[in-house]
């Protein structure tokens, strides 16, 4: 999918998630601008899915949904079209990882939601979560960013608006950079 510098967005290729948003899950082999979307500000894609930040704060989201990563409340293995992500929250920043997604709010507040097999949401648990979840911690973040596909390990790192880094998740690899 591309933003366009006018805040819309067109999608091609495959659709089998409907993961190019024009309501069908119809391959396409030039761009569609059936999303809807005119007012987009930011673009990311997960494995499969994509969610956009919007002028207003907002997120939408959609496509694949098998482990909630699209924040709307639901799993429903599919979303064609866009949809809002709950809980109503004012967004500076989005990232979508293969499974999980995150935002950071205008007032510097991390939420993550989606799969949480390692921990990738940063909430203490293992639990999916289909809407956001407040990530650990009482930091005022600048950023977060999502890592991982969805055959290897995920995690998450986020920048905090005095320059620290940290990173929560699967760490097989290192991928934490805490040394081990």
């Amino acid at each position: 999918c591309v933003l366009y510098k006018d805040g819309t967005v067109k999608c091609v290729g495959q659709n089998n998630f409907g993961q190019l948003g024009d309501g069908t899950q119809t391959n396409r082999t030039s761009l569609v601008s059936g999303t809807g979307i005119t007012n987009g500000t930011k673009i990311v894609g997960g494995a499969g899915s994509y969610c956009v930040l919007l002028s207003d704060s907002t997120i939408k989201c959609w496509g694949s949904n098998s482990r909630g990563q699209l924040g709307d409340g639901t799993t429903t293995t599919r979303r064609t079209e866009p949809t809002l992500v709950s809980g109503g929250h004012s967004w500076n920043e989005v990232s979508a990882g293969a499974l999980h997604t995150c935002g950071v709010t205008t007032e510097g507040v991390a939420y993550c939601w989606g799969d949480n097999s390692y921990g990738e949401l940063g909430d203490g648990t293992n639990t999916d979560h289909s809407t956001p979840v407040l990530v650990s911690g009482e930091h005022t973040w600048a950023s977060v960013s999502t890592g991982g596909s969805d055959d290897s390990p995920r995690y998450t790192c986020g920048v905090t608006t005095t320059g620290d880094a940290y990173c929560w998740g699967d760490n097989q690899r290192g991928q934490l950079g805490d040394g081990t």
